[in-house]
């Protein structure tokens, strides 16, 4: 319902309210109306969490090697002056 009311102007005012577009959705195309595009943004979720996983250890090996980087250099903290 939301992407529906968010989706464009000729979407939006096809509905007077969350509730309105609901019942119309459920009276003109079913349960199955709820449920369309769930599958473009479910793979899009999946690419998204596979590509984090991917890159976590990536970023973690180079945190460590920055931290490292200030342990050895004995650097200042930062302060604000």
């Amino acid at each position: 319902m939301k992407s529906r009311l968010q989706a464009g102007e000729a979407n939006a005012l096809k509905y007077k309210s969350s509730l309105d577009g609901l019942l119309a959705i459920l009276k003109e195309e079913g349960v199955q109306g709820l449920y369309k595009g769930v599958g473009s943004k479910l793979m899009q979720s999946v690419l998204t969490a596979a590509i984090l996983f991917a890159g976590q250890r990536r970023i973690y090996e180079m945190t460590k090697k920055v931290s490292i980087h200030f342990d050895l250099c004995q650097c200042p903290p930062y302060s604000e002056s």
